[in-house]
């Protein structure tokens, strides 16, 4: 169970960043 809630965890980050890394990229151009 731990396991599980640590790869969605994992993937949540991810998601996160790469759309902040997205908006970053939207903001410089």
């Amino acid at each position: 169970m731990k396991q599980i809630h640590l790869v969605i965890n994992l993937r949540t980050i991810h998601l996160q960043m790469y759309i902040w890394l997205s908006s970053a990229v939207q903001y410089i151009w």
